[in-house]
């Protein structure tokens, strides 16, 4: 995400709205922590998953991260959006379901951090509009 930011803008003074991929990186791995700590929710116990931490199993941090890379992309990347679009959808499905494949979520889990992260990436998209009318305005 940091590469693209730098890749993407470099040619230009920074700005605020420019860490609006990185806040949301951050952002998703804040939600997910404290998510799992509300939740406590247990993992499945069969499955291929070796357990050797006793982290609780809502939400999925694989996939939420996975996804929410693929909201960066979106920021970042104006060109081929339906492609962009098309392969993030299959990664995070292919993400998803390793994790339900190893046993190391429940169903629920990895779609709960799909909408955990589709939610983040709209609030994300928001406040980059925001910040990129204010930017005009000034």
């Amino acid at each position: 995400c940091i590469v693209l930011i730098f890749r993407q803008y470099w040619t230009h003074a920074w700005y605020l709205i420019d860490f609006v991929p990185l806040a949301l990186m951050v952002g998703a791995g804040g939600v997910a922590t404290v998510a799992k700590l509300f939740f406590d929710r247990v993992r499945p116990s069969s499955g291929l998953a070796i357990q050797f931490d006793l982290e609780p199993s809502f939400p999925s941090s694989h996939v939420a991260f996975v996804a929410v890379a693929g909201g960066c992309l979106l920021l970042v990347y104006s060109g081929k959006r339906v492609l962009t679009v098309f392969l993030i959808m299959l990664i995070t499905a292919f993400t998803a379901f390793e994790r339900l494949l190893v046993g190391a979520h429940w169903f629920t889990d990895v779609v709960g951090s799909m909408f955990m992260a589709v939610g983040l990436f709209f609030l994300m998209k928001f406040i980059e509009e925001f910040l990129a009318e204010r930017e005009r305005v000034m």
